[in-house]
């Protein structure tokens, strides 16, 4: 089973996200990492350097608790020879950030987790039950703060809403194809 949300994100939003999300203890890592790396905790001073870490755009909350997160070598391709982490069998939470696109419009991104394996948990093993408390968690401080869209499917952080609401930002779907969100009525 997945929990999965869509959202609209401007910078003082993420940062005010990675501020609520730091006494639940996470680490981050990016999606395509160098062998040995160190992940920081998430906490609101990483919202600056964030561009800086893999791609900029993809990462895994993970819980240092639970042990080392699962990560595969990348045999082929321009990152061979990094480290990819398994998403499926590792308790991380996958983050695909919000960004600002060339013309200006601010494009959804995306949080998921696995927190239900399935096939023979004798074999794969389960999830814990502080993994599925931390992912709770993290999307209860997500939506405390947030609005919904229109259609909806979609939440809105604060900052971008009133800057939506201003007319001064352009919400647009992920993709090639992407189409207009607007506020939902809260």
């Amino acid at each position: 089973m997945v929990a999965q949300l869509a959202f609209f994100l401007d910078a003082d939003d993420e940062r005010t996200l990675l501020r609520d999300l730091a006494p639940l203890g996470f680490e981050l890592y990016p999606r395509v990492a160098e062998p040995g790396f160190c992940a920081p905790p998430v906490d609101e001073t990483l919202a600056g350097s964030l561009d800086t870490l893999g791609d900029g755009e993809e990462f895994y909350f993970a819980i240092p608790e639970l042990g080392d997160v699962p990560a595969h070598e990348i045999k082929r391709g321009p990152n061979r020879g990094r480290m990819i982490l398994d998403e499926i069998a590792g308790n991380v939470v996958f983050y695909g950030r919000s960004r600002l696109d060339d013309e200006g419009q601010l494009r959804s991104g995306k949080m998921w987790a696995e927190i239900e394996v399935g096939g023979d948990l004798r074999r794969v093993g389960g999830k814990s039950s502080l993994f599925r408390h931390r992912v709770d968690a993290l999307l209860a401080a997500f939506k405390k703060r947030a609005r919904r869209s229109d259609p909806p499917g979609f939440w809105v952080g604060p900052h971008a809403a009133r800057l939506a609401k201003a007319g001064k930002l352009v919400l647009r779907e992920a993709g090639r194809k992407g189409g207009l969100v607007a506020l939902g009525r809260d």
